[in-house]
């Protein structure tokens, strides 16, 4: 037995010991037989090891010479290729090697033996067990080690000096863990273990194309409550779509539970929403699943998921509805103003939290409660438009849903809805603007509900008799026939008071006051409010034999009935309780009410005596107004009340054309606002000015009203000139007149418009001498009867003007 050093080992080729020689002399012997042993047989020796699964070790070591020309055995190329100490043992007609045993060799036999599991954990430990790709090489290129001296040297695996990269130890152990994995899936699905061989599959597969190989190999099998747990569902690429797809259309048909719990583990985004979608439709349309069973109730919420994810969000709603899940329902309501998606089920979205056990048992403030988000919700997208009144009310009546009618109705009259924007209080000016959008709520929804009025009377007459009353004294829009019907049929007595009364049947009325009620005091303010006599001849003559009506008259009637009629309508001997004290206070009543009426009238004297003060410093008062002088007329006249420009005048010469302007534009300076020419001066150079005061009407009013304030007489020319307060001047024959006459002059308007009653019979004009210094009252006193009279209501042009706005806002 020798030892032959590892394979290119380093010898010196100058010197050879004796050792050194008989090394060689041993290899020689060893490689090439032939030349110790003339024997021209080749011989083989038995099996020398047990071992026939290692690949490295050749069972048998060829003893015969080998040609140059000849290529190595694998055996003899496995061993020469080995990097560790070879042990040979050899005698003249054998020879055999022996190396040591590593993980690579226990991996080797695994995999021969078919141990799967056994060799994926061995390379899962150790993963050196697999080798490195580049071993080898390195091995070929590595220096050359030097001859072992020592028996430990010769014993040591000259593998544990030798490095290698670890991205180069994981990567062959990955790729022989894969190969030994799909080895391992492959004998177990072979073995019937499919529940095993999916975990397997978890822990070896990591590409896309493999795990589509073995998921489809499940699929056919029917294995899929096998694979459906271990499937990859964040796998980059993911898998193909198909198969997510044809797992759950299995469980849609077949296992609801498990339907779900993969809808709710699984992204949406690995198959097709809409393909599973119309399964399940197909499944609930089916006629197999009953409504509100359990499977009906996991298919319609998987079905709602499915919605939210594909953006369907009104069959989303839709779905939730059905399952009667509020919360939810109720939150995509408001992320996304959704409520118009279900306006063709409004009593399944109202009770959407009222189970059938409640609708039937629970009482009404448990429905009111569980109904009040809907509902105010309703009412608030009522406002908008987007669910209106109408299609509410229709379908509540088709559904007999009364009670949830008259919430809604209830609710909607009140301006009751969902707060938009933060609910905590507000202060100061926000709650001033607050209230005033609430108001505002409340009156557009007085307007909705007063489309349905006769609706809401019933509703209102059968659970709210208070705010029915409301409703009665504050809407017109119901029929009175069919709330007086509706109010004699539950004896709804105060109600149908006072629609008997709105209606005009204030004796019926009255009569249900007295018959019904008993009540005086209500009897005595309805008929105050009616303000009939024979109300109150009827209520006497129903009280006269009935002392607590009596009574009730004498303390609360006051002034609103003759107290002497009614005292001596009181029957003698009847026996009052209470009748001084009735009558002391009907006295006392009676006197406060005239110290009143007494003291309202000085309060009006006083008033009365200040208009008049007040009209007679007005009437007094002068107003002034240019006459053109002939001879000398400025280049610009001085401002008056109309204030107009020198270009607005016209000469007075002859053949020049007068300007004719509508009645209510203003009088130009000296001229008439009738006929528009202008005033001279009769050869004087003074003015007189009378003021004549018109005398007083019958009536104070009339001066109230009256246009006419003062009046100023001008004998500037040969026709008296008549001045009004609004600054208007006119000849006395213009005063009236439609329309100024062109070819009249100063001196035929004296003579041909001047009134008869100033002509016939004559009476002396102002201007006489014998008149001018006269001190009687009569002949002044006749004039201003007669300006009077010819004046009439004052100003035409103003009256005019008047009359003109008038129409105008009449048009408007």
């Amino acid at each position: 037995m020798c030892v032959l050093p590892p394979w290119k080992t380093t010898v010196s080729v100058s010197q050879k010991g004796t050792l050194e020689a008989l090394g060689s002399g041993i290899w020689d012997a060893t490689m090439y037989p032939a030349r110790l042993f003339s024997s021209g047989a080749s011989i083989r020796s038995s099996t020398s090891s047990g071992d026939k699964g290692s690949s490295r070790a050749p069972s048998t070591y060829a003893s015969r010479r080998v040609p140059v020309e000849e290529p190595l055995s694998k055996e003899i190329q496995d061993i020469s290729g080995n990097v560790g100490t070879k042990i040979f043992i050899h005698s003249p007609y054998d020879c055999v090697v022996a190396l040591k045993r590593d993980l690579a060799d226990r991996l080797s036999w695994l995999d021969a033996h078919e141990k799967y599991e056994e060799a994926w954990k061995l390379i899962d430990e150790h993963p050196e067990a697999a080798g490195s790709a580049s071993e080898q090489s390195d091995a070929m290129f590595a220096p050359l080690a030097r001859a072992p001296t020592t028996l430990g040297e010769f014993l040591a695996d000259d593998r544990s000096s030798t490095t290698t990269t670890g991205r180069g130890i994981i990567s062959v152990a990955e790729q022989e863990k894969r190969r030994i994995g799909e080895l391992w899936i492959q004998q177990l699905v072979e073995a019937d273990n499919w529940k095993e061989a999916a975990e397997v599959c978890v822990k070896a597969l990591h590409t896309a194309p493999r795990w589509e190989h073995w998921a489809w190999t499940f699929i056919k099998r029917d294995k899929l409550d096998e694979i459906s747990p271990a499937i990859p569902t964040d796998m980059h690429p993911p898998l193909s779509s198909a198969i997510y797809e044809t797992i759950l259309g299995h469980y849609a048909t077949q296992d609801r539970h498990r339907f779900s719990e993969l809808i709710d583990s699984w992204p949406f985004d690995l198959f097709d929403v809409a393909g599973i979608i119309s399964v399940i439709k197909e499944q609930l349309g089916s006629g197999s699943i009953i409504p509100d069973s359990d499977e009906w109730r996991i298919l319609m919420n998987s079905l709602a998921k499915l919605y939210l994810a594909g953006g369907h969000y009104s069959e989303a709603l839709r779905c939730y509805v059905r399952l009667q899940d509020a919360d939810t329902a109720m939150a995509l309501t408001r992320e996304h103003r959704l409520l118009d998606a279900v306006s063709d089920d409004i009593p399944a979205f109202i009770m959407i939290r009222v189970s059938k056990e409640q609708l039937k048992s629970a009482p009404k403030s448990e429905l009111e409660e569980l109904t009040a988000e809907p509902i105010k919700l309703l009412v608030s997208e009522a406002y908008t438009g987007i669910v209106r009144p109408e299609t509410v009310v229709n379908q509540l009546k088709a559904a007999n849903r009364l009670l949830f009618l008259y919430f809604y109705l209830r609710a909607l009259w009140r301006g009751e809805s969902l707060p938009h924007g933060a609910t905590k209080p507000r202060r100061g000016h926000f709650a001033h603007i607050r209230d005033a959008a609430s108001k505002l709520a409340a009156d557009e929804g007085k307007a909705l509900v007063d489309t349905f009025a006769d609706t809401a009377v019933e509703l209102f007459a059968n659970y709210d008799r208070a705010l029915l009353m409301e409703f009665l004294q504050t809407s017109t829009a119901y029929t009175f026939d069919l709330a007086v019907t509706i109010c004699e049929g539950r004896r709804f007595t105060h109600e149908l008071i006072y629609l008997l009364s709105k209606m005009g049947q204030t004796k019926r009325a009255l009569n249900l006051i007295l018959s019904e009620l008993k009540d005086v005091s209500q009897a005595i303010s309805f008929a105050k409010s009616q303000g009939e006599p024979d109300l109150w001849e009827d209520l006497l003559d129903y009280s006269m034999d009935k002392p607590r009506f009596i009574h009730g008259l004498l303390v609360e009637a006051g002034t609103a009935i003759d107290p002497i009629k009614l005292v001596r309508r009181i029957p003698s001997g009847l026996e009052i309780e209470g009748l001084r004290e009735g009558l002391s206070h009907l006295i006392r009543e009676h006197d406060l009410q005239a110290s009143i009426s007494q003291g309202a009238a000085k309060v009006l004297q006083s008033e009365v005596a200040v208009g008049m003060d007040t009209l007679r410093r007005g009437q007094r008062r002068g107003i002034k107004f240019n006459v053109i002088e002939e001879e000398k007329r400025p280049a610009s006249s001085a401002a008056t009340l109309s204030g107009v420009t020198e270009k607005d005048e016209v000469k007075s010469d002859a053949g020049t054309e007068k300007t004719s302007v509508p009645a209510h534009t203003p009088t130009q300076v000296g001229r008439c606002a009738g006929c528009q020419l202008p005033f001279h001066a009769n050869g004087k150079s003074y003015l007189r000015f009378i003021l004549v005061v018109v005398l007083f009407a019958p009536f104070f009013h009339r001066f109230l009203s009256s246009i006419l304030k003062l009046m100023v007489i001008v004998m500037a020319e040969k026709e008296i000139l008549v001045g009004f307060a609004c600054g208007h001047i006119f000849h006395l024959s213009h005063i009236h007149a439609s329309e100024p006459s062109d070819d009249t002059t100063p001196d035929s308007r004296s003579a041909t418009q001047t009134p008869k009653s100033f002509r016939q019979p004559r009476t002396p004009t102002l201007d006489e001498p014998s008149m001018s210094t006269s001190r009687t009252v009569g002949p002044k006193v006749t004039t201003a009867r007669l300006l009077r009279d010819r004046i009439g209501d004052g100003c035409r042009i103003c009256a005019l003007a008047k009359e003109i706005e008038a129409i105008g806002e009449t048009d408007t």
